[in-house]
């Protein structure tokens, strides 16, 4: 009986001794997933901030390019009228230079007119001599 006593004793002693070497390493895992997840919650919350400046680095560029396409647009349309223009003030100056030489120019001429004084002057063809 004192055998099984003593092997019941020593028994819980390792049973015992066990359970500390349990409790020891559940604090240290304890520990490191407490760490763990620090580390974790760091690294997803720099993630969002960097998300976050990338979103607005993207708006931000989407604006700038939106403004910039708008300005291109204005300048083209500028160019445009510019082109017009000019072509207007060559067509007025070739005008008043056919009025200082006593001439209609042409462009001056209505086409319903310029149709009745071509019909007033029968174009004659001179006969070539075979």
């Amino acid at each position: 009986m004192e055998t099984i006593k003593s092997d019941i004793v020593h028994s819980l002693s390792h049973q015992r001794a066990f359970l500390e070497k349990l409790n020891t390493l559940t604090k240290i895992n304890l520990d490191a997933n407490t760490n763990f997840s620090s580390i974790v919650k760091y690294t997803i919350v720099q993630s969002h901030d960097r998300f976050q400046q990338l979103t607005r680095d993207i708006i931000w560029l989407n604006v700038t390019i939106y403004n910039q396409s708008e300005i291109y647009m204005k300048i083209r349309q500028l160019e445009f009228v510019s082109l017009q223009l000019t072509q207007q003030i060559h067509e007025f100056i070739a005008t008043v230079q056919y009025v200082l030489q006593d001439k209609s120019p042409i462009n001056v001429i209505c086409p319903a007119t310029l149709y009745n004084i071509l019909r007033m002057y029968p174009c004659t063809y001179p006969r070539t001599m075979n």
